[in-house]
């Protein structure tokens, strides 16, 4: 796979609710053994403190103020990839391993 951990990639992202496919921004988040979890980001506010709004969203790569899902978890194939946009900066790494890990705790 072509993928490093705290990358962002634009993917091309079926809706839930509809057969269309929007491209998205998506994050790289590592799990154990080399396997990784796409995250959704959107650009809606946090709906709850366990939802990161990414600090420094333009050293990412992104052009507008994100929010990365914690409860938003995609499958994605490598052709659902189409471009990488940047790296989540080590502060917003932190700040979203910390509110993932309380929202699996709550689990």
């Amino acid at each position: 796979m072509r993928f490093k951990a705290w990358e962002i990639w634009l993917a091309y992202v079926k809706y839930e609710d509809r057969p269309e496919i929007k491209k998205r921004p998506v994050l790289i988040v590592p799990l154990e053994a080399g396997a990784f979890l796409m995250a959704k980001m959107t650009t809606a506010e946090p709906r709850d403190s366990y939802e990161h709004k990414i600090k420094e969203w333009k050293a990412a790569g992104l052009i507008t103020e994100t929010t990365i899902r914690t409860s938003k978890f995609l499958k994605l194939e490598d052709n659902d990839m189409h471009l990488k946009l940047g790296n989540l900066h080590p502060v917003d790494v932190t700040a979203f391993q910390t509110k993932l890990a309380l929202y699996l705790q709550k689990k």
